[in-house]
């Protein structure tokens, strides 16, 4: 692997493929890239945009938020640094719950200062056990 298991992906670990199938409504996704978007549509939000507006990105994450219809179903499985979770869980959870009509969610539940905010997902389905085929 390229990272440390702490900062790897959920497409790294591949739950995200059996997810996927399972939630064929999923519209778009935000953290992908033209290898790994697994959305038919090429509807993906990237880290950079600039260059993979040509392989069909919609943007950057944040800002992509605002321009996906509020009707919108959306993926969002973000890297599984500290850097990224902080900035989807702590400063962003709100918005984007508040934004779209369905949110497939995939991250670690694990002791971080935004653990907490988990707290405010009523009704979700927590994975209680994950192993990592590595």
């Amino acid at each position: 692997p390229l990272l440390p298991a702490g900062n790897r992906s959920s497409h790294q670990l591949c739950p995200w493929v059996s997810a996927f199938r399972a939630n064929k409504d999923i519209e778009y996704e935000l953290f992908a890239s033209p290898f790994n978007a697994k959305v038919e549509n090429g509807k993906y939000a990237s880290r950079f945009p600039h260059v993979e507006k040509l392989f069909g990105s919609a943007g950057k994450y944040p800002d992509v938020i605002d321009l996906w219809p509020e009707t919108a179903v959306v993926a969002v499985n973000p890297p599984f640094s500290d850097a990224y979770l902080e900035s989807v869980v702590d400063k962003n959870l709100e918005r984007i719950l508040g934004r779209f009509n369905k949110v497939h969610m995939f991250i670690p539940v694990r002791e971080a200062p935004w653990r907490s905010q988990l707290r405010r997902l009523t009704g979700a389905s927590f994975v209680q056990q994950f192993w990592d085929k590595n």
